[in-house]
């Protein structure tokens, strides 16, 4: 009679030793596969007001802003989450929160920050008119009879810069877009200070489309927002790459958030 004394070699099937081998090498595999489809996540800094349509982050509705954000970044297999944050620190965003980067920004809003810190800024993503939007039958009010200006909280006028200092203008701010506009349609301020595509979207909700306009003969400039990184400046790249290879995406989000290019063009909106 033959017996086997080999160590090497199991004679029988033992199903406990069998499941447990498989389970030890699914555990060596498991977490090897998740790690590799996790996607890196960007915190972008936003302001915390609701400026529909541009950006209305926090506020439970989609923008322009966040749409075409979004679409970046997953189209580069990567997720967002936008923080919000306060619009009256906002030159020390990057400094004291934990962000990669900052939207809406602009060089020219760029204060100290600027000198400590090389912030790196993307294509422009929209173009604004800065100006003054006035009562439809006050086309044409001289400048220095603009005593009271309407703006957001945290915003400053820097067309009115001279007035202001000198005494002669009053800022009149409001956390709340639509107060702004309901102040300017009341006569409580001469004028507003807000994006037109922004006033345009709560005239029409209230059914006075047009009952406010942006007055060409006032003083007015074009500007426009940017995605800031100090962080991240092979992703502002890929995101110019990008903006240059959409623009009929772009021009599909402007049309769909009610995007007004050229305010002074009464039959574009």
């Amino acid at each position: 009679m033959l017996i086997n004394k080999s160590p090497f070699i199991v004679s029988r099937f033992n199903p406990l030793c069998w499941f447990l081998c498989s389970l030890c090498w699914l555990l060596l595999i498991l977490p090897a596969t998740g790690y590799a489809d996790e996607k890196t996540i960007y915190r972008i800094g936003v302001e915390n007001i609701d400026y529909y349509p541009h950006y209305a982050f926090g506020f439970q509705k989609p923008s322009f802003a966040q749409e075409l954000i979004e679409r970046f970044f997953d189209d580069h297999s990567a997720d967002v989450i936008f923080i919000s944050l306060p619009l009256k620190r906002f030159n020390q965003w990057y400094g004291k929160d934990d962000i990669d980067f900052k939207y809406p920004d602009n060089r020219d809003w760029r204060q100290d920050e600027q000198i400590k810190r090389p912030v790196i800024y993307s294509t422009e993503v929209v173009r604004l008119t800065a100006g003054t939007t006035v009562p439809f039958n006050k086309l044409g009010i001289k400048r220095d009879n603009i005593k009271r200006l309407g703006t957001i909280l945290g915003f400053y006028p820097t067309l009115y810069k001279d007035r202001v200092d000198a005494g002669y203008t009053t800022i009149i701010n409001d956390p709340s877009v639509l107060s702004v506009i309901r102040m300017s349609m009341n006569g409580i301020v001469d004028g507003t200070n807000l994006d037109y595509s922004v006033i345009n979207h709560h005239l029409k909700s209230l059914g006075k489309a047009k009952a406010l306009l942006m007055d060409k003969s006032l003083p007015h400039m074009t500007f426009g927002f940017h995605l800031s990184t100090l962080k991240h400046p092979d992703m502002i790249a890929r995101f110019n790459q990008f903006y240059a290879d959409n623009q009929a995406l772009i021009k599909r989000l402007k049309a769909k958030y009610h995007i007004i290019d050229d305010p002074f063009d009464l039959s574009s909106f």
